[in-house]
């Protein structure tokens, strides 16, 4: 991951920036995921990808999401200031998580299940999700 990151770095960089070095990270990270997910495949079987399927999806999808949301928000407010670009990271990423959040909800994502359990004090797992 870290050599296939300093390589797009040092190819993005040039052109684009620091929004090169941010797609650099994301790409190394993203092929660093698929591998591991392959050596666990690899280890376990192929009834850890049926799990993985779900979550990737319900991932992918909250992600778009956050991105619609995000984005035009934070274009909007602008980060001509740092003051600016402060309210826009905080008014832009929690309206994004919430977006996301909303993605987890309408699919029934036990995860999210989970996270609410432990934040109201239950210790109780969601169904599907081992202790």
């Amino acid at each position: 991951e870290n050599l296939a990151n300093i390589a797009l770095a040092a190819a993005l960089y040039p052109a684009f920036g620091i929004r090169g070095l941010a797609a650099a990270w994301s790409v190394a990270y993203a092929g660093a995921a698929v591998a591991a997910v392959a050596v666990l495949r690899k280890r376990i079987g192929p009834g850890l990808t049926a799990g993985l399927r779900g979550a990737g999806v319900r991932a992918v999808v909250g992600t778009a999401a956050l991105v619609a949301v995000a984005a035009p928000i934070s274009a909007l407010i602008g980060r001509e200031s740092p003051g600016r670009a402060l309210v826009a990271c905080i008014v832009a990423g929690g309206l994004g998580a919430a977006a996301y959040a909303g993605v987890l909800a309408a699919t029934g994502s036990a995860e999210l299940r989970e996270v609410l359990g432990l934040l109201r004090g239950s210790r109780r797992p969601a169904p599907g999700v081992s202790p």
